[in-house]
């Protein structure tokens, strides 16, 4: 199991986040022509997240149930700003010596116009990788 607490300088604050919201959705005339540049900054490299402070969990399962070479994560990364979490399981499992089954689940939650939640609130995919 890994626990760590993440500070993210070139993050924003729960107020700039707020901000950077309502300038990238708001209709009113005068934001719009400012649109595609409020778009750019929140977009920016390192922003993938935006905001400054966050936990993270992660637990590894080697073997799960006992089984050899199925490997188990679990991962969730919580925003200590806002509330708002982004929740990951996945799965693989080797077939044979060349192909691994993997699988993935994934959901977010928090208030709709919290940092890490996301327009899609859940995800589900299904897998097979073959080694040539």
């Amino acid at each position: 199991m890994r626990v760590e607490g993440i500070f993210q300088e070139q993050g924003y604050s729960s107020e700039q986040v707020a901000a950077g919201w309502t300038a990238a959705t708001s209709l009113v005339p005068a934001q719009l022509v400012l649109r595609g540049l409020n778009l750019k900054r929140l977009q920016s490299n390192g922003l993938e997240f935006p905001g400054q402070q966050y936990a993270l969990v992660s637990l590894r399962i080697p073997d799960y149930l006992q089984v050899s070479e199925w490997m188990v994560y679990l991962r969730s990364l919580y925003s200590l700003q806002d509330e708002s979490f982004l929740a990951y399981l996945s799965s693989e499992k080797s077939v044979g010596t060349s192909g691994t089954v993997f699988g993935s689940l994934s959901s977010d939650q928090g208030d709709e116009d919290s940092e890490l939640r996301g327009f899609v609130h859940g995800s589900v995919l299904i897998g097979y990788r073959h080694a040539w």
